[in-house]
């Protein structure tokens, strides 16, 4: 009957480099006047709390409450380097050559934002295809 959920194994560090960033299609953004993003998303709400939502509504739906996050100018580059095409490792790359700064620096800041973005649901790691051969 109650059945314990069986924990996803996280990725290692040389999976999570070679996996493609990808953004939410549900989230809009747009450049602010000052060059920064800024991101409007649905807030992910658990059925529980969508179903106490709806009573006090008396059953009718409900749209979900919206959140805006403002990256900064660095958080707003790496979001337009998630083009769909770079792994993280090529993001980290041109990140770290870009501001003159250590692989390692730009690893570190750039998992924790991409880490970061993920618990809210605004990003994703897509597996690169391999391409196999059948000769």
């Amino acid at each position: 009957m109650f059945r314990k959920r069986l924990k996803k194994q996280p990725l290692t560090r040389a999976q999570a480099l070679a996996c493609i960033p990808v953004r939410n299609e549900a989230v809009r953004w747009e450049r602010t006047a000052t060059g920064e993003i800024r991101l409007d998303f649905e807030l992910a709400l658990k059925p529980f709390f969508i179903s106490i939502l709806n009573r006090f509504n008396n059953n009718r739906v409900v749209e979900r409450p919206r959140r805006t996050l403002e990256l900064d100018e660095f958080g707003s580059e790496v979001w337009e380097l998630m083009d769909g095409s770079r792994t993280t490792a090529d993001i980290i790359t041109s990140f770290a050559a870009a501001h003159g700064i250590s692989n390692q620096e730009a690893e570190h800041s750039i998992t924790l934002f991409l880490r970061q973005l993920g618990k809210r649901g605004l990003v994703g790691l897509q597996a690169v295809p391999t391409s196999s051969t059948n000769d």
